[in-house]
C-alpha cells in the first residue's frame, strides 16, 4: 500500500515537471519550424553581409516567434501556479491531518491516565474489601467463641452483653465497609471499562 502510494506520488511529481517543460518544448519546437520553413523557401540564397538584411530577417523571427514565447511564458507562470497551489493544497491538509492525530494522540493519553488512576483506586477498594472480609470472618468466629464460653460471665451477665454487642457492632461496620468496598471497586471497573470503549472509537 505504501508503494502503491510512494509510486503515485513519482508519478504526480512527473506529471507536474511535465506541464511546467511543455510550453518549453513547444516554444522550441515552434521557433525551429519557423526557421526550417525559412530555410527551405531561402535555401538557395546567400548569406546577407548587409546589416539591413539581417535585421529584416530578426524582424521576421521576432515577429513570428514573440507570440508564441509569450504564451508559452504565460502557460508556463499558469502552470506554475496551479503546481504551487496544488503542493500548499497538500501541505495544508497534511498539517490538517496531523492535527487531528496530535489531538487523538493527546485524547487518548488523558483517558489512558484517567484509566490508571481509576485502576489504582479500584486495586485499594478490592483491597480493602479483603481486609474487611478477614475482620468478618475473624469477628463471626470471636463471637462463636464468647456464645461457647458464656459460662465464665455468669457472675457478671452485664459484661457479657456488652461485650458480644461491640462485637456485633464491630461486625455491621466491616460488613458495611466491605460492602462499600466491593460497591466502589465495581463502580470504577465499569467507569474503566467505558473509558477503554471510548479509546476504541477515537
Amino acid at each position: 500500500m505504501a508503494a502503491k502510494k510512494s509510486s503515485e506520488k513519482i508519478e504526480d511529481k512527473i506529471t507536474e515537471e511535465e506541464k511546467l517543460l511543455w510550453p518549453l518544448w513547444v516554444t522550441g519546437f515552434g521557433t525551429a519550424l519557423i526557421i526550417a520553413a525559412f530555410l527551405f523557401k531561402f535555401y538557395d540564397a546567400d548569406f546577407s553581409g548587409k546589416p539591413e538584411d539581417w535585421e529584416i530577417f530578426s524582424g521576421y523571427l521576432g515577429g513570428l516567434t514573440s507570440p508564441l514565447i509569450a504564451f508559452a511564458v504565460l502557460i508556463y507562470v499558469y502552470n506554475t501556479f496551479e503546481v504551487q497551489r496544488k503542493e500548499l493544497n497538500e501541505t495544508k491538509r497534511a498539517l490538517e491531518a496531523s492535527r487531528k492525530e496530535q489531538e487523538k494522540q493527546t485524547k487518548i493519553q488523558k483517558i489512558e491516565s484517567l484509566i490508571r488512576i481509576k485502576q489504582h483506586a479500584a486495586q485499594l477498594f478490592g483491597d480493602h474489601s479483603k481486609i474487611a472480609n478477614l475482620e468478618i470472618e475473624k469477628t463471626k468466629k470471636e463471637i462463636e467463641e464468647v456464645k461457647t464460653s458464656r459460662t465464665q460471665y455468669t457472675d457478671n451477665e452485664k459484661i457479657y452483653e456488652n461485650y458480644l454487642k461491640s462485637l456485633d457492632h464491630y461486625l455491621a461496620t466491616m460488613k458495611k465497609h466491605f460492602s462499600d468496598a466491593e460497591k466502589n471497586a465495581d463502580e470504577l471497573n465499569t467507569e474503566i471499562l467505558s473509558y477503554m470503549e471510548e479509546i476504541d472509537k477515537i
